[in-house]
């Protein structure tokens, strides 16, 4: 059983370029894994960022919504003292104020 020198180089040829393709995907694949897991870390850091932003002004709108109870706090405690009642006149039914009392 002669193989004739022709038909082998045909199947050495053959292995060679199905050896090489595979090398060459996987290659490209390592390369593209890395590719996306930069992609994935600038994207991780970007929202980290985002998150911190998000956090402070949640820290501030809670900081606004206590000056805010501690102002209408105060307004309510003026407006129930002694002194205030004095000064305040009260409103009739067709805006103004009325000056007896």
């Amino acid at each position: 059983m002669t193989i004739e020198v022709s038909v082998l180089a045909g199947l050495v040829s053959i292995g060679f370029a199905i050896y090489f393709g595979w090398a060459r995907q996987s290659r490209d694949n390592s390369n593209a894994v890395a590719t996306e897991a930069s992609a994935m870390t600038t994207v991780v850091n970007k929202l980290a960022t985002i998150e911190t932003g998000i956090c402070e002004i949640k820290n501030e709108i809670n900081s606004i919504k206590r000056d805010f109870k501690e102002d209408h706090d105060k307004i309510i405690r003026l407006e129930a003292s002694k002194p205030y009642q004095k000064y305040k006149r009260p409103i009739t039914s067709d805006g103004e104020t009325s000056e007896g009392g």
